[in-house]
């Protein structure tokens, strides 16, 4: 099955677009200079690319997306810390789904 999460991830997303397991059944993208509507607009469609996959293959499965824009000099902790919340607030808005997160700034550190 993660296999074919990541399958939909790289499909919807760009070349130069990174796609890695975190742990366990998350995976982080990393977006390079890409404004949030747009990599929302990409996340969304891998979403809908996982809602898609024939109940043989996926077995209701469902994606829960938190997308935020970090700042070149942040500090990487605190971006997924604001994505791992934006996450958690997809999970409770429903399966597929993308939920972007506030600005995360260059001086903010992830407790």
């Amino acid at each position: 099955m993660l296999r074919e999460v990541a399958g939909c991830l790289r499909t919807a997303l760009r070349a130069q677009d990174l796609v890695a397991r975190y742990g366990g059944d998350e995976f982080v993208v990393v977006m390079p200079a890409t404004p949030l509507p747009v990599a929302s607009a990409a996340l969304q469609r891998a979403a809908d690319a996982v809602a898609a996959l024939p109940a043989e293959v996926a077995a209701g499965v469902t994606v829960s997306i938190g997308v935020v824009r970090a700042p070149h000099d942040g500090e990487p902790s605190a971006a997924l810390a604001a994505a791992d919340a934006a996450m958690y607030r997809a999970k409770r808005a429903g399966g597929n789904t993308v939920v972007s997160g506030g600005p995360v700034s260059a001086h903010t550190h992830a407790r």
